[in-house]
């Protein structure tokens, strides 16, 4: 664990930060290439972009104080103090990322699903350097486990589940599955994209809820899970749609009536 890049006297970067930037610049840079080879105006597509991630970041601290309410009610400045009080959502980034990025590619008028599977590419990178800062930072607790995958984690006691190494793994998987897709020059129809790396993020965080220490929960379940689970199943409408699944499930119909 490295929770910090440079740690001398008073100068402290923090690895997670660091990470976090990387995240933006090169998650930014991937968007704005893929939203250049969909034909979108640049300037439109960073006004929209950089506004959009000023709402995510906004939305992952109003979402982390929310969650953690009482940390802050003694200095209500300590929200703004995010180096020293530091905290963030991965809900509160989405869904406000998500309002922001619609409301804001509606009024630089690009095409809606262009934008969406430029910016969900590029999230998906941002998506893995942000989980291979958190390698490093150590601050994602898993659950204390027996088999040969756990790990120690300093201040705690017991092996623990690498939450953030299996977040890693998983998100360069789908990395990769994006990349073959891309070399075999598949053609998917707009939106596409956007939703199944949604859905996909969603599946990830669904799955490392059964491993992770420290979730909130509400009446014995936890939070994390209900949210995962939500972002998991709600793409499968809009790419049910997309792909004009009703008349295709007509189509089915009508040869196994012909068959009966």
């Amino acid at each position: 664990m490295l929770p910090y890049l440079i740690n001398w006297g008073p100068l402290k970067i923090s690895s997670f930060g660091s990470f976090m930037f990387l995240a933006f610049v090169f998650g930014l840079f991937i968007s704005w290439r893929e939203a250049r080879d969909r034909g979108l105006d640049d300037d439109r597509f960073f006004d929209a972009t950089l506004l959009a991630t000023v709402a995510a970041f906004v939305g992952a601290r109003l979402g982390y104080v929310i969650s953690r309410l009482g940390d802050f009610t003694d200095n209500i400045l300590k929200i703004f103090v995010i180096w020293y009080y530091p905290g963030l959502s991965l809900w509160g980034a989405i869904f406000c990322g998500l309002v922001g990025g619609f409301i804001l590619a509606r009024r630089h008028k690009l095409s809606l699903n262009k934008y969406a599977d430029a910016l969900a590419i590029g999230s998906l990178y941002a998506y893995f350097i942000l989980y291979l800062g958190a390698v490093l930072d150590g601050g994602l607790t898993g659950k204390t486990t027996n088999l040969f995958l756990g790990i120690l984690q300093p201040g705690l006691t017991g092996k623990r589940y690498p939450v953030a190494i299996f977040g890693a793994t998983l998100s360069a998987i789908y990395i990769l599955l994006l990349v073959l897709i891309k070399r075999r020059k598949s053609k998917l129809k707009p939106g596409t994209i956007f939703w199944v790396i949604l859905s996909g993020i969603g599946l990830t965080e669904m799955l490392l809820a059964f491993i992770r220490d420290n979730l909130l929960y509400l009446d014995g379940l936890s939070v994390h899970l209900l949210l995962a689970t939500v972002l998991f199943v709600a793409p499968w409408g809009p790419l049910f749609v997309i792909w004009e699944g009703k008349e295709w499930l007509g189509k089915i119909g009508e040869k196994i009536g012909k068959k009966l």
